[in-house]
């Protein structure tokens, strides 16, 4: 029981990094498309 136990909890511990990291990916693209629609917006009201 506790060398399964361990083993579950290592592979929780990489399952929630690598989902800690696709976060970290997904907060940078959707910082980046906002920064981008509002440099659209810009130019849209520019033009």
């Amino acid at each position: 029981m506790q060398e399964s136990g361990s083993d579950e909890l290592s592979l929780f511990l990489t399952q929630r990094g690598y989902i800690l990291s696709l976060w970290g990916l997904m907060y940078l693209l959707l910082m980046k498309g906002e920064m981008y629609g509002r440099f659209k917006e810009i130019c849209y009201e520019k033009t």
